[in-house]
């Protein structure tokens, strides 16, 4: 299932396209909204057109011989380590894989070859011979919901010039079907490295094999997070400086892997969290996406990573209503540079959480919103959804001098699904972040709107339930004492009947909006 990533341009009032002809041409057909047969994106030779599985980065490619490959086959407890090159001349790379390919002999050096990038249409038929004649594949995974990042590491020539997006040294990160993460030159579209986890390698046989029956492989299909330390100031990463990133796995698995991407000539894994252990041992996979963010703890801003506990493959059966607590029903907090776990928040009384919430019941798989009230840098709650149609906002105390007592508390704010009413019609499910904005009303009154819309990601023509977009008034978010204050002075949660309807079929609605008077 290869879809590639590929390059255009945005014109200047961001409603055109352009592709990459001698004489440019808006890249979409505006009368269907699919790419022109006669268009020719960024990094490709010729005209690719509406042909996904042609041009883009794969067809620039290195050398099989000449890829920076890696992956990485030791514990996840590891912290600050380099990876290991996939170097089929080294027979210590070659004894590790073997075991973690399941393959050996000719079979696994056919795959391996296969895997670097060579035509290899049979695996198990004797060694296929490698030389100057040999078919280079020109292939990688699908990057299916692994959204292209974009990391700007410095620039060529004057800072004058830096500007200029030809002088620009940025690369993108994204993952694959395939269980690869591949870094690549923005402006050339060249690969400068790749990199699989080493349980990912089991996988190979079966990606190069292609059976018809059954699902795809997941691989690595989440986006990734960045973080980017410019220590000096000069637009340059240099050193001191620092390029981190954070990824998990989506339904590929249930492990987060965060990478040293500095020198991107030598990676290292910075940690990784080994879902299904420890702390960790309820987590589902990993769908949320890590956010990093700042947080006051004994007197000091410290950055850390925030994602929820992640999906529980059983909602992939539509129109039941599950009994008791899904996988993935947390919130963690960990630091962002060591991955020491800081903090978490759990629905499970057995998870020896440093917060138990009896309402967290349910995946938590969508990223989570850190809201920054004052303006201050250092953020003061985290909002979140969950599969079950609940939100919950986290507190935290600027005054604590523990990891475990940062967070005030984990406020159920809102119920609009199941737990509000148990039917199906009412099985709503957040997948992604809330969105928070402050403003303030026409008595003074401050307040914090919170967006977010429910759907079903597994069926998303499923008709039975009723899925809606909400908006939420939350008047506890601005209070100075919202860290410190007692539980009995806040809000109480929000039902639908509390909110007022936004019926786009009305005329009146259309021309004058909704009262939302006394509504929440």
């Amino acid at each position: 299932l290869p879809i590639y990533v590929k390059r255009y341009r945005l014109g200047s009032n961001g409603t055109v396209i352009y592709d990459n002809s001698a004489t440019p041409i808006n890249a979409v057909d505006s009368s269907t909204g699919f790419f022109q047969k006669t268009a020719k994106s960024f990094w490709s030779s010729a005209i690719d057109g509406d042909i996904a599985v042609e041009g883009g980065i794969a067809s620039k490619l290195p050398l099989p011989a000449d890829r920076k490959m890696f992956t990485y086959m030791g514990p996840l407890t590891a912290k600050d380590t380099a990876l290991t090159a996939i170097d089929t001349s080294s027979a210590s790379f070659n004894t590790a894989a073997k075991v973690a390919t399941g393959v050996s002999g000719d079979m696994y050096t056919n795959l391996m070859n296969w895997y670097k990038g060579y035509e290899v249409p049979d695996l198990g038929n004797g060694a296929v011979p490698i030389d100057s004649t040999t078919v280079q594949r020109k292939r990688i995974g699908a990057a299916l919901h692994s959204q292209p990042l974009l990391v700007n590491y410095g620039y060529t020539g004057d800072v004058s010039a830096a500007g200029n997006p030809d002088n620009q040294l940025n690369y993108l990160f994204f993952s694959t079907l395939e269980g690869a993460l591949h870094a690549v030159d923005a402006k050339t579209g060249v690969e400068k490295f790749s990199f699989i986890p080493g349980e990912k390698l089991a996988n190979l046989k079966d990606l190069h094999d292609n059976p018809s029956s059954g699902l795809p492989q997941f691989g690595m299909d989440l986006t990734w997070t960045f973080y980017r330390k410019d220590a000096d100031s000069t637009g340059q990463i240099g050193t001191g400086d620092k390029v981190y990133l954070y990824g998990g796995m989506r339904m590929g698995g249930d492990n987060y892997y965060a990478l040293d991407v500095t020198n991107l000539a030598a990676p290292k894994l910075l940690f990784a969290v080994d879902g299904g252990t420890g702390k960790y041992a309820n987590m589902g996979q990993t769908w949320s996406q890590p956010v990093v963010t700042t947080v006051k703890i004994s007197g000091a801003n410290k950055k850390v990573l925030v994602f929820g506990g992640g999906y529980d493959p059983r909602h992939e059966t539509a129109n039941e209503i599950f009994t008791g607590n899904d996988k993935g029903n947390q919130v963690y907090m960990l630091d962002a540079f060591t991955g020491d776990l800081l903090w978490f928040a759990s629905g499970n009384s057995s998870d020896g959480a440093d917060t138990y919430v009896s309402e967290m019941k349910y995946s938590v798989a969508s990223g989570i919103q850190a809201v920054d009230v004052d303006g201050n840098g250092v953020t003061d709650a985290l909002y979140f959804g969950d599969l079950g149609g609940q939100v919950f906002r986290v507190d935290f105390d600027k005054t604590s001098t523990t990891n475990a007592t940062v967070a005030k508390r984990v406020r159920q704010i809102a119920k609009l699904g199941q737990t509000e009413s148990g039917t199906i019609p009412n099985q709503r499910r957040f997948y992604e972040p809330p969105k928070a904005a402050l403003f303030t009303d026409t008595a003074g009154t401050k307040f914090a709107t919170i967006a977010l819309g429910s759907g079903y990601r597994s069926h998303p023509l499923n008709t039975v339930t009723q899925d809606r977009f909400f908006v939420l008034f939350d008047y506890d978010l601005p209070r100075a004492d919202l860290g410190t204050a007692d539980d009995a002075s806040l809000k109480t949660i929000i039902t639908t009947p509390d909110m007022a309807v936004l019926d786009m079929a009305s005329t009146t609605v259309k021309e004058s909006g909704v009262n939302v008077t006394n509504k929440r």
